[in-house]
This record gives C-alpha cells, sequence and structure tokens, in this order.
C-alpha cells in the first residue's frame, strides 16, 4: 500500500514538473521588482581561448530564487569533425545558462583574470524584456549560432541581443573609442606580449581585416563593450538616465603583460632561415654546385604554407580570412617547382626562368612593402630575403 502511494506520489511531482516546464516554455515567469539584469565582463587571460576577454549576461531574482548566466561562447569539443568545422567556421556555437557564477569566479580565479558586473538601470517591462529573450535564444531551435571572431561572437551576440529588445530607447555613446581603426589594430594589444600567436594570427587573417571598422563593430570585444554599456542612456518613463546602475568588481584584474623588447622568437626564427640560406648559398659558390635540397626544403614547406591559406580563403566561412596577402610570399606555385626540382636530373629551362621571376617578384614584394593594403608581420622579411637570395641562385648557377 504504501509503495503504490509512493508511486503515485513520484507520478504527480514527474507530471507537475514537466506541466511547469511546458508552460514556462510558452508563459516565462515573471520577474520581481527585485530582479536585476547585468553585464558580466571577463579580462584577458593567457589561454589563447581567453586571449580577448569574455562577456556573458546575468538575470538574478531573489524572491524566485533565479540565478542564472548566459554565456554565449559554449562549443562542444565533441563535435563530429570539430576542428574540421572550427578552421572552416562551420562550429556551431550555442548559448547556455548556468547557475549563478560561482563557477565562473573559479575559473578565473584560476587563470589569474580580473571579473565585473555592471548591474543595469532597466525599467520592469525592460527586464522582462530582456530576460524572455534570453530564454527565447536558448531554446533549442534558436540556441545555436554559426561563430565568426570579429562579426558574430560572445560579445556581439550581447549587443544586438540589447539593442533588437531595448529599440530605440537604448542610446549608444563611444566616447573615448580610438579613431579609424582596423579590426586589425583592435586585436593588436591582447597580442603583443605574445609574439608567436601574434605571428599565428597576423598570418591566418586577411584584407577584411584590415577594414576601418565602425565604433559599433568595436564592440566585438568585451572591454568595448564594458565602455559602451558604461556609457550609454536608457530612456524609462520618457526619461533619460545612465544604462549601469553601478559597477562591481567581483575579481580583480592582473597587472598586465609585459610587451617583450629586442628580438622576439619570429624575429629570431626569420634570421636563422635567412643565415642559414646565405651560408648555403656561400657553400654552393665555393662548391659551384647547388644543393637543391635546401631550395626544395625552403621553397617547397612555402608553397605548401601558400596552399593552406588558399584553403582557408575558399573553403572557410570566417569572413576574415579570404584575400589573405601572405600569399605574396607564401607563393602555392613553389610546390610545384619542388616537385620539378626533385624529379629531374637537370633542371629545366623554365625552372631557371621560374627562379628568376620570383627574385624579381620578391623584391617588389619588399620594394613596395609600405604599401600593401595589408600588413605584412615584419618578421617575414628575412625569410623573404632568404627566398629571393635561394632564388637567385638557382637561376645564377643552375645547370
Amino acid at each position: 500500500m504504501r509503495l503504490t502511494i509512493f508511486i503515485h506520489l513520484v507520478c504527480l511531482w514527474v507530471l507537475s514538473t514537466y506541466s511547469f516546464w511546458s508552460y514556462a516554455q510558452e508563459h516565462y515567469p515573471q520577474l520581481s521588482e527585485q530582479s536585476q539584469i547585468s553585464l558580466i565582463t571577463g579580462t584577458a587571460g593567457q589561454p589563447l581561448y581567453a586571449a580577448f576577454g569574455h562577456s556573458a549576461v546575468r538575470v538574478y531574482d531573489p524572491l524566485m530564487g533565479m540565478d542564472l548566466v548566459y554565456n554565449y561562447g559554449v562549443f562542444d569539443f565533441d563535435t563530429p569533425n570539430f576542428y574540421l568545422k572550427f578552421a572552416s567556421g562551420r562550429l556551431p556555437y550555442q548559448l547556455e545558462a548556468s547557475r549563478g557564477y560561482a563557477g565562473l569566479m573559479y575559473l578565473y580565479a584560476e587563470e589569474g583574470r580580473g571579473l565585473s558586473e555592471q548591474v543595469l538601470n532597466l525599467s520592469q517591462a525592460q527586464k522582462q524584456a530582456i530576460f524572455e529573450a534570453l530564454e527565447t535564444n536558448r531554446l533549442p531551435e534558436n540556441k545555436y549560432y554559426p561563430y565568426d571572431f570579429f562579426f558574430d561572437n560572445c560579445s556581439t551576440r550581447v549587443r544586438d541581443l540589447f539593442q533588437k529588445t531595448l529599440g530605440a530607447d537604448l542610446g549608444w555613446s563611444y566616447e573615448g573609442f580610438p579613431e579609424k581603426q582596423t579590426f586589425r589594430d583592435l586585436i593588436h594589444p591582447y597580442l603583443a606580449h605574445r609574439p608567436w600567436i601574434d605571428l599565428g594570427i597576423n598570418l591566418l587573417l586577411g584584407l577584411p581585416t584590415d577594414r576601418v571598422a565602425k565604433p559599433a563593430e568595436y564592440l566585438f570585444l568585451p572591454e568595448y563593450l564594458q565602455q559602451a554599456f558604461d556609457q550609454a542612456t536608457i530612456r524609462i518613463d520618457g526619461k533619460t538616465q545612465p544604462f549601469v546602475a553601478r559597477t562591481t568588481s567581483l575579481l580583480e584584474a592582473p597587472p598586465e603583460a609585459t610587451v617583450p623588447t629586442g628580438l622576439t622568437g619570429p624575429w629570431i626564427l626569420g634570421i636563422l632561415i635567412l643565415v642559414f640560406a646565405a651560408t648555403m648559398t656561400w657553400l654552393d659558390y665555393r662548391r659551384r654546385r647547388l644543393s637543391y635540397w635546401t631550395d626544395s626544403l625552403l621553397l617547397g614547406t612555402v608553397g605548401l604554407i601558400g596552399c593552406f591559406f588558399v584553403l582557408l580563403w575558399v573553403g572557410t566561412d570566417h569572413q576574415a580570412l579570404p584575400q589573405n596577402w601572405n600569399l605574396t610570399w607564401a607563393v602555392p606555385l613553389h610546390t610545384l617547382w619542388m616537385i620539378v626540382v626533385l624529379g629531374s636530373k637537370k633542371l629545366p629551362d623554365y625552372a631557371r626562368f621560374y627562379a628568376l621571376l620570383a627574385t624579381i617578384w620578391y623584391a617588389l614584394v619588399l620594394f613596395t612593402w609600405p604599401l600593401h593594403p595589408q600588413p605584412l608581420h615584419p618578421s617575414l622579411i628575412p625569410i623573404m630575403l632568404a627566398l629571393a637570395l635561394r632564388c637567385w641562385a638557382v637561376y645564377r648557377w643552375a645547370k
């Protein structure tokens, strides 16, 4: 008898819980007057995924026992073909809500990152509208979106959510923002103390990164979103008021990392490649015989890098990767030249002619360096000098 009653009670609890959540999906709970909506901003950290900071939205209602942090930066490592989808810009990101920010604070404390909260000045109707928009966004049919670093990320999603929901009541201000900054300019300060990451990202990003960004587009960076919120205004009952009611520092940001001085790793690598090419050219001159393996190694590697850039150009949905001017030094045709050299006992005349054209090409690229629409990483200069030197040696001494 007792077992039967217990089973009935469990079934009743399951049914009531299901009915509550089914109702909640159609009729969202009404927030109380004590509810708060906040922008949570995390500072940049050492891990690559944290290099530019993070933005999230908190909905807190003590009367309802609600404390949710909405995060647009979630992805699943178990996604089939994860790395291929990530590289091609087809990895689905999603909106998730976690209970409170204790876990976020623990993670940021472990990584030595700062965390702050801006409690927003909103009317009850505006708070309810934001909450319902967030809940609608995290429904299974809405939660996924195609991530794009500059134009559709955890920060721009928050910007667009508030802009769309609050409409003309929200007034943005971009006072104090640096003027005429390209997207590459905007991310440079976050990479200045990480020479290798700076090199890698600059190699991958193409010409669209060098378009001057509009002030609203600066908000792809959480730091600028936080600053814009701090300067924004909101209209409540016909009166214009500051958008941010108060700001609280949850975790103090650590001191900024020191920017390396002198020769960094990429520069040292470039100089070593130039020294290697010059040494082999001098030895070839003394022996009156070219070491074709040197040219196959240098030009072949550079050619394969160029092929990778082409694949990123034509095979990705990332808007910042096409039209990559790094193809001016990483010429994919070098790969074919390498195959010809390795497969021939005697270098064909057309291969020598190609080496002459490559020498002239690298000279033009170096002489016109300041005129390039896409700034190339300066540590590439010694590498291009090495390539030009070897191409000239092939043209001059090949038999």
